[in-house]
């Protein structure tokens, strides 16, 4: 079976992992805090991995590399420019343990996987990769129609700038887990999502997903959804023949958000 252009908010628990692939082709954003990791990849069917990209250097983004290094090994792993020969001495030895390149990327740069290009927006300079505002921020689009934005830890300052360069989108993969400053009503208006997917622990002791972030959003007309209620997250490249998103969720839960707007295809 071919696995057709998707891209995937995994459930790690308090962490990040967004999954990009079509066929064989499989880009990893991140890959959460901890072995979770692995068990999502094995959820998804994944076998290979082309390459890892990591936002930063925060373990809830990065820790999942020991579990990829028994997993599934990837071929090569994307940091931002400067990071390569900044990289904490943690995240050097699990690298070390997985045997792979690191190469570094700039802005503007694209990755290509599949139907998918991946263009990184942010950071526009070098950076250490040691703050929520050095995250990169990528641009995920989708030939068979799907425009998202994944914006890793990235809060209000840095997304205010994007937000003006991307314009309207249909996927929003909200930054920080859905904090209290990952989104202002000004970027939510300029995004304008359909889909806003945070990914958040149980229980966290954050409060993740903030009631701010979701205010925010549904009253930018935005559908919300988070992985701790709902687990892995599935969004196709192709939208339905009425130009709607087609979600598929792990399990069964409420999109919060406006009840009239017919955007989603399918949330089950």
């Amino acid at each position: 079976m071919t696995i057709p252009a998707q891209l995937g908010v995994l459930d790690v628990g308090q962490g990040d992992a967004i999954l990009v692939r079509e066929g064989s082709q499989a880009i990893l954003v991140d890959c959460g805090p901890d072995d979770s990791v692995a068990q999502a990849l094995q959820r998804q069917n994944v076998r290979s991995l082309d390459a890892v990209i990591l936002t930063h250097q925060h373990d809830d983004h990065y820790g999942g590399l020991k579990a990829l290094a028994s997993y599934v090994r990837p071929k090569k792993i994307f940091v931002a420019r400067g990071v390569a020969s900044s990289l904490s001495p943690e995240v050097s030895s699990l690298i070390d343990q997985i045997g792979c390149p690191v190469e570094e990327v700039s802005f503007g740069d694209r990755l290509e996987v599949g139907s998918w290009t991946l263009e990184v927006l942010w950071p526009q300079e070098q950076v250490d990769g040691s703050e929520n505002e050095h995250s990169l921020c990528l641009k995920a689009t989708c030939k068979l129609g799907l425009v998202a934005l994944l914006t890793g830890d990235a809060e209000q300052g840095e997304l205010a700038h994007i937000a003006r360069e991307v314009g309207q989108i249909d996927l929003l993969k909200v930054g920080h887990h859905g904090s209290a400053v990952s989104i202002s009503p000004e970027e939510a208006h300029i995004l304008q999502p359909v889909l806003a997917v945070a990914s958040a622990g149980a229980h966290n002791r954050y409060g993740h997903p903030s009631e701010e972030c979701q205010q925010v959003l549904a009253e930018a007309h935005s559908g919300f959804l988070c992985t701790k209620d709902v687990g892995d997250i599935v969004v196709q490249g192709q939208k339905t023949e009425e130009g709607n998103l087609s979600v598929h969720c792990e399990h069964a839960g409420i999109l919060k958000g406006p009840s009239g707007r017919e955007t989603l295809d399918a949330v089950a």
